[in-house]
């Protein structure tokens, strides 16, 4: 991709939007799962710099297992949204 190339208003949005404004963002979309999948991706962005916590005061995580699930379960929610555009 070369520094002229143009690209959709959304797309350099979703580039550039700070992780503070997701929140924000999703509740003026207004999409109550979409919110539910913004929280949850913002769990996991706080563990990649808290890691993991036995006792839960850090991090929201206390087992890896939980941090696979909501991978899992936020990559899940993409791809269906992606094939309900039909991408």
């Amino acid at each position: 991709m070369g520094p002229n190339k143009v690209v959709d208003r959304v797309d350099w949005l979703i580039a550039v939007m700070p992780s503070s404004r997701l929140r924000e963002l999703a509740s003026i979309i207004g999409d109550k799962e979409l919110r539910l999948y913004v929280e949850i991706a913002l769990n996991l962005h706080e563990f990649q710099y808290n890691g993991l916590d036995r006792d839960s005061e850090i991090s929201r995580y206390s087992g890896e297992e939980f941090v696979r699930r909501d991978i899992a379960e936020v990559i899940n929610f993409i791809r269906s949204r992606l094939k309900e555009q039909g991408r």
